[in-house]
């Protein structure tokens, strides 16, 4: 009867931890934008400016839409791709990166110090129907190239309107 009952108490707690098993597939959309990260994921409004945060235990990810009026009203054109959005992104904001294409998509990578922690950035440009978007993934920079991939995934499933 002993040897039953601990096999029962062992069933029991690899059941309870199997179901504690890797994060699940989670989509988030916001303003036109779909993503697909995980459950460890939760939006969090952190800067007015940005259009949505997502935030985990290891990382972030933020969005930020800029309708094509905005272009307009700057007068500049909103016939332009999305590897020159990025230059202008990379211009504006005074990186000294050169954006890249990541299987297909068009991206830049660089460092920032936030709140006297260095953090790696991977953004991300896409084009909608009526805006540019960027979304950028972060992390501290010690952790960037074993994210890098997982970054890489993630940015795969934006789709925009």
């Amino acid at each position: 009867l002993k040897i039953l009952s601990r096999c029962l108490v062992f069933v029991l707690v690899a059941g309870f931890f199997a179901g504690c098993g890797a994060p699940k597939e989670k989509s988030f959309s916001k303003e036109g934008l779909t993503i697909t990260l995980t459950d460890e994921f939760e939006e969090k409004a952190l800067v007015d400016s940005l259009t949505a945060s997502y935030t985990s235990d290891y990382c972030l990810v933020t969005t930020l839409k800029e309708d094509f009026s905005l272009f307009s009203e700057a007068g500049l054109s909103v016939d332009i791709s999305e590897s020159e959005y990025l230059d202008m992104v990379i211009q504006s904001n005074s990186l000294e990166n050169e954006p890249e294409e990541t299987d297909g998509l068009h991206t830049v990578t660089f460092t920032k110090e936030v709140s006297g922690q260095n953090m790696t950035y991977f953004a991300l440009a896409k084009r909608g129907t009526d805006a540019f978007w960027l979304v950028q993934f972060a992390c501290p920079t010690d952790t960037f190239e074993n994210m890098r991939p997982q970054f890489i995934k993630w940015a795969k499933t934006v789709t925009v309107e």
